[in-house]
């Protein structure tokens, strides 16, 4: 039973961890965000951007 308590918790804290690191990159490049947008670049180029970035930014995190 314990166990199956830890197999189900596992990807509750897998996801945990990765939407804390694409938070943290959001939160780091709000300005530059905001500046591409104020120079043209559409809304869905600059989201494509965060979550093309993401595997690469959890990856990397995963490292150290």
């Amino acid at each position: 039973m314990l166990l199956t308590a830890f197999a189900l918790a596992a990807p509750l804290l897998a996801a945990i961890g990765v939407y804390d690191v694409l938070s943290f990159a959001v939160r780091a490049r709000t300005r530059e965000m905001g500046i591409r947008i104020a120079f043209g670049a559409e809304r869905a180029s600059v989201q494509r951007r965060v979550i093309g970035e993401g595997p690469a930014l959890v990856a990397a995190r995963r490292r150290h």
